[in-house]
């Protein structure tokens, strides 16, 4: 995508809102800062997609090489893969 054709998607990012963030309501330093931050959202994922997911990638094998065995992210992830551990609060 070309400068040009970026520039114009920025700008009809911020005149038409169409995430509705309030772009018009805020300074134009408001703007830029609302822009330049990350925006997270939040999903519920279930164990069965964390599980293909991490079998795909060998996740406990890979902690296993990193001698990482007795650390908590590997008994979590042991607790997920077994269905011991429903939710895990990665905040």
């Amino acid at each position: 995508m070309s400068i040009a054709k970026k520039f114009l998607k920025l700008c009809d990012e911020i005149n038409n809102d169409p995430q509705k963030f309030g772009y018009t309501n805020m300074t134009d330093d408001e703007v830029a800062e609302s822009l330049n931050n990350s925006f997270t959202e939040n999903v519920l994922v279930s164990s069965d997609k964390v599980i293909e997911w991490a079998t795909k990638y060998r996740l406990l094998k890979r902690l296993e090489d990193a001698g990482m065995k007795d650390s908590i992210q590997y008994q979590e992830c042991q607790l997920v893969f077994t269905g011991n551990l429903q939710m895990v609060d990665v905040t």
